[in-house]
Parts: C-alpha cells; sequence; structure tokens
C-alpha cells in the first residue's frame, strides 16, 4: 500500500496533540469514536454545506443530480485518536517536502467563503495552507461515514475502472459535487437521509490538470511512483465550467473529522425549497449501526467515478 511516511515513521512522533475543542485526552484506554456535535457547530456545517453550494448540476455516470437545498439534521465529531495521529505524522513529512510549491486555496477557505459562523469554524482547525491542508467534502450514506471513521477509506480499486483520475480518494469543495456521490440508508434509523465527511485533507504539492481527458496513469505515476507530487487538482471548472476533484492515494493523507447527517429539499424550477419530512428518531450515528448495504462493501467511498 502506498504511504507517504512508510520510510520515514521511525522518524516522526507517535502522538501528536489534539485539536483544542476535541474531548478526548490521552488518559483514555480506547478511542470515544462518534461524538455528537452542540448546536453552534452544526450550524458552522450547515453554513458550509450552503455557501459552497453551486447552481450547477452534477453529470454522475449515466444520470444527471436534480439539484437539491441540503438540511443538517444531525452532526457528529470523529475523535479517532489513532487515525489521527496517522494524519498528523503524514501531514508533517509532506510539510517538510512542500517548501517554494505551488498554493492554492479551496473554496471552503475562510477568506474564500466569508461566512462569520464558518471563518470561526475553519479557523480553529489550524489548517496548514503552506502544505495545501483543506477541508473538503466527501459523499457517502450514514452506515459508510461511520465505517470510514472506524476503518478509514479503501484504496482497492484495481486500474480505477471509471475514476477520471484513477483509483484515489476523491473529494469536492463544493457541497453540491460532494452529494452526487451521497447515498440514502435504505431501511434503519437514517432510511432516506445521506451522509456527507467533512475531512481534513493535506494535499501538499499538487498537480494541477484541467485536461477534459486526462492521462489518468501519467498522473498517478507522478505521485505513487516518481512521488513528484502529492495529489490531483482535477481543475473542470477551468475546463468544462462545472467543478474541481481533489484527489489523493494515501489514506493517511485524510482525517474524516466530522460525519454530516442530512437530507435533500428538492429545488423546485423557481427557485423554492420543499422541505421533506423529520425521522422522529434521532439518537445519533454513534451507536449501534441501522441496517442496510454493508458498510465494508466499498460503496461507503464514493471512489467508483
Amino acid at each position: 500500500e502506498f504511504s507517504i511516511v512508510q520510510e520515514f515513521a521511525g522518524s516522526l512522533p507517535k502522538q501528536a496533540p489534539l485539536p483544542s475543542y476535541w474531548t478526548s485526552n490521552r488518559s483514555m484506554t480506547s478511542n470515544p469514536g462518534l461524538i455528537m456535535e452542540n448546536e453552534e457547530t452544526k450550524q458552522a456545517l450547515q453554513a458550509l454545506l450552503d455557501t459552497t453550494w453551486k447552481d450547477q448540476v452534477v453529470e454522475h455516470r449515466t444520470r444527471i443530480q436534480k439539484l437539491a437545498k441540503f438540511e443538517v439534521v444531525m452532526a457528529h465529531r470523529n475523535e479517532n485518536m489513532q487515525k489521527w495521529d496517522r494524519y498528523v505524522r503524514t501531514k508533517t513529512r509532506i510539510a517538510e517536502q512542500c517548501v517554494g510549491c505551488e498554493l492554492h486555496a479551496a473554496k471552503t477557505n475562510p477568506e474564500v467563503c466569508l461566512h462569520p459562523e464558518l471563518s470561526q469554524f475553519v479557523e480553529r482547525a489550524n489548517l496548514n495552507a503552506n502544505c495545501n491542508e483543506f477541508y473538503l467534502l466527501h459523499g457517502t450514506n450514514p452506515t459508510g461515514a461511520k465505517a470510514i471513521c472506524d476503518n478509514s477509506f479503501k484504496l482497492s480499486r484495481g486500474n480505477g475502472t471509471g475514476t477520471s483520475y484513477g483509483a484515489g480518494i476523491y473529494f469536492a469543495e463544493a457541497s453540491t459535487k460532494a452529494d452526487a456521490y451521497a447515498d440514502e440508508d435504505p431501511g434503519g434509523l437514517f432510511r432516506g437521509l445521506y451522509a456527507m465527511l467533512v475531512c481534513r485533507v493535506v494535499c501538499g504539492n499538487m498537480e494541477h490538470n484541467a485536461e477534459e481527458a486526462p492521462d489518468k496513469n501519467e498522473l498517478i505515476n507522478k505521485i505513487v511512483k516518481d512521488r513528484h507530487k502529492h495529489s490531483i487538482l482535477g481543475d473542470r471548472e477551468a475546463s468544462r465550467g462545472t467543478y474541481r476533484e481533489f484527489v489523493v492515494f494515501d489514506r493517511d493523507q485524510v482525517f474524516p473529522e466530522f460525519v454530516v447527517v442530512y437530507r435533500r429539499n428538492p429545488v423546485k424550477p423557481e427557485g423554492d425549497v420543499q422541505s421533506c419530512p423529520t425521522p422522529s428518531d434521532q439518537s445519533g450515528i454513534s451507536g449501534e449501526s441501522p441496517s442496510g448495504p454493508d458498510p465494508q462493501s466499498g460503496s461507503e467511498s464514493g471512489l467508483d467515478r
């Protein structure tokens, strides 16, 4: 498995400082898992989905994704300390390799989105702009979201058939793009609801590509084989006026920090939004998983582009 820090593992600290707003501490004997977020953070995540929403339909495989607004039903914070330590070690190594690299800005950055609540939410994370660390979005289903937080993303995708930039982990800066790859749980507590992961992603030295039909093997070799780059910025916004995608190939470049469970409210032709019913039980996602698709089947990762 490809790893940025594999050959340097012994020289990096095993434990990293935890974010100041986490409730976990190192004295705990086990990871606390997912923790229900407070109303303030829930509102900030709602602002993130609203601010990055784009009035642009998404062409997804053989269908066109209908436009909808997103209403946050609940939000959880992932405090998996083991996964956090791996992420920080990877970020530290990438930052050392990023001196002089080209810096980019995601639309989730506070200086781009210009939303007070959201700016405070992003700024407290102390993201490292010098190694292109961003909050980015990944669409999934509620059951799959918990599986990813517990076990990380999967990369066993062969040659990446059906993926524009190969068998990597794909992220969006726009909620409408991430939602195109989200699924609902077909039954149980979260029936009819969707999930979006808000992830810390360290993109490092990015390979910016605006081609409509890129040579994926050439792009992947720059990262996995030659190691000249750490990620791909697929810029379809420049070439087709649609969306940008951020792709990494090492799952330790990602920390899924927040799980947002939401409903889709269809946008009517005149621009009005129709609300959908709220499920009666909103006890949270951190307990026993509801019935639904096997979260280990691979459908949770949204990789099959």
